[in-house]
């Protein structure tokens, strides 16, 4: 679902925020199943020491994978240095990707990878919707489904998005729903998570990594890293 609520302009701090969404932003990065994936912001320009660093899991698949570790690394270009790690002795679950909602038009979205314009015959858009969550089946990266919220409406056929589409979808099926793909079911499983490192350290960072394992044959899930610091 991305960031609605950026690091930048609701944590206090001291200096002036930098914001370089080029740099200091990924979003919509596919995790792999049974494996570590690593993302890292890199050539990050200026250095910094102090801020925080933001990791968003969400959209799981329907394996419902489970999250093991998640580690955040700076490096300076020589030194190494761990500034969080969450590895809970029961790995935490997440709940799958079963978007609760309400679905609105026929199963005919469309959406063009690496674009946010969404269109749909069956005219299902309102101007009302501006704002809402909606979510797009197999347009999310790797043909999982894409969380996003409709930016701005030109017709009963065609919004923007706040995001691009990871993949190409003809057929998409339409969802107005929530930042995780949660049913709503509460349990021994979350919809996703969201977590806050804060950090400051004696390296002047240049990039930062953050390693996450999911278990899980089949599992995946996406990730959104954001970087908050001030010059």
């Amino acid at each position: 679902m991305a960031f609605l609520n950026r690091l930048w302009a609701i944590l206090p701090s001291f200096g002036s925020p930098i914001q370089q969404d080029s740099l200091f932003l990924k979003q919509n990065q596919a995790l792999g199943a049974a494996a570590t994936t690593t993302v890292t912001l890199g050539s990050l320009a200026p250095a910094f020491s102090k801020g925080y660093v933001r990791v968003k899991i969400y959209g799981a698949s329907v394996a419902a994978p489970t999250v093991t570790s998640v580690q955040v690394v700076l490096n300076d270009g020589t030194t190494l240095v761990l500034v969080g790690s969450f590895a809970p002795v029961t790995p935490t679950g997440l709940l799958s990707i079963i978007p609760g909602g309400t679905v609105i038009g026929s199963t005919d979205g469309h959406i063009t990878s690496g674009a946010a314009i969404l269109t749909a015959p069956s005219n299902p858009f309102t101007p009302a919707m501006v704002g809402l969550p909606i979510s797009v089946s197999t347009a999310g990266t790797g043909a999982t489904i894409l969380y996003a919220y409709i930016l701005s409406y030109q017709s009963a056929g065609q919004v923007t998005l706040d995001r691009n589409a990871g993949a190409t979808a003809t057929v998409g099926v339409m969802t107005l729903t929530g930042q995780y793909g949660n049913a709503g079911v509460l349990g021994t499983s979350v919809g996703g998570m969201d977590i806050l490192f804060p950090f400051e350290v004696d390296i002047a960072a240049t990039s930062c990594s953050v390693l996450t394992t999911l278990t899980g044959a089949t599992a995946v899930a996406i990730e959104d890293v954001e970087v908050s610091t001030t010059s």
